[in-house]
């Protein structure tokens, strides 16, 4: 391989280490739910809806610090709400961890 070639593979794995830092959280994540007998289908809207309320706080009000704890706090309520329909309501897991994730999608 010539040098061109070698700095474009290390750019490629900087790349793919850096694009799924946020998967592997949330892979984590849903090991430790596994761990404890929840199955959380909704991890993915979760993060999306984190991810949409952050970049428009960020956006809107110029403070990143400030998006970063709106979108953690638009996650942790979708998550709550899983938590309270799976443990207090006693609903099934799949379906609530489904209604989680297309909650998120909207």
């Amino acid at each position: 391989m010539d040098d061109a070639a070698l700095i474009a593979l290390g750019a490629w794995i900087a790349a793919t280490i850096r694009s799924s830092t946020p998967l592997l959280f949330a892979v984590l994540g849903e090991t430790l739910t596994q761990r404890v007998g929840i199955i959380n289908l909704g991890i993915e809207g979760e993060m999306l809806a984190g991810a949409c309320f952050g970049f428009a706080v960020a956006a809107g009000t110029g403070n990143p610090v400030l998006g970063l704890l709106v979108g953690a706090a638009a996650g942790a309520v979708l998550s709550l709400g899983h938590a309270a329909l799976t443990l207090v309501f006693h609903a099934n897991q799949i379906g609530s961890g489904l209604a989680i994730w297309m909650i998120g999608l909207e």
